[in-house]
């Protein structure tokens, strides 16, 4: 008992000593970090409003805000068509770059594809299959605010996820199938095998060899 009391004791010592800094970094880190993660959350839905009144209603072309923008506009101040109006987060770029018009149509399709997924997990009959639509209903609801279009590896996930479930509504469907061809052919009376009447014992004729007839006797 006294070895782990001192033995708490010495590291406890030593984190103070050699990582004094660390954790005051840490501490200072954590106790800012509540207001951080309060803005990262509402930043996604107020960057399309702030930036709306510098879209226009069709906004400044597809690719105006993407990172790769400059390597086909060489020759000129990167980002300069937008007149010094930017946005970090995915919603306000696609606002910039596709106005309200094209903001609206792009975040229907992300919500259309969350309730088409809800719609198949509470219709899909097989456990498997619905456990499968589920996830992809997970990933349809995480990636809502998420950088689908300006991160291509989230952008092949997304639909991924997406032909993924049509995969389990299609293979639902022969699955229930073949359960009700199954539970029809049990439920079918079975044909009865047609079995051999008996001939009575009187009625039998004896089968015995064939016996030429008599010659006719010769004189």
């Amino acid at each position: 008992m006294c070895r782990s009391h001192a033995s708490a004791a010495f590291c406890s010592s030593a984190v103070n000593a050699l990582g004094g800094n660390a954790v005051a970094a840490f501490r200072g880190r954590a106790a800012s970090s509540t207001g951080d993660f309060l803005s990262r959350l509402t930043v996604p839905f107020e960057s399309p409003w702030e930036v709306l009144p510098s879209s226009g209603l069709v906004g400044y072309g597809i690719g105006a805000t993407h990172q790769t923008a400059t390597a086909f506009t060489q020759g000129l101040v990167p980002y300069s068509w937008l007149h010094g109006v930017g946005a970090e987060v995915e919603s306000g770029r696609v606002m910039l770059e596709l106005g309200p018009v094209g903001f609206f149509l792009v975040y229907f399709i992300r919500l259309f594809m969350i309730g088409f997924a809800l719609q198949q997990v509470l219709a899909l009959r097989t456990t498997f299959h619905r456990a499968v639509a589920t996830a992809c209903l997970m990933f349809f609801l995480a990636q809502l605010l998420g950088s689908v279009i300006f991160d291509v590896t989230s952008d092949l996930y997304y639909w991924f996820f997406g032909g993924l479930l049509l995969t389990v509504m299609r293979l639902d469907r022969v699955a229930v199938a073949q359960a009700q061809r199954m539970a029809a052919a049990a439920r079918a009376p079975s044909t009865p095998t047609p079995r051999a009447v008996p001939v009575p014992a009187a009625g039998r004729r004896r089968l015995g060899p064939r016996t030429s007839p008599p010659e006719p006797a010769t004189r």
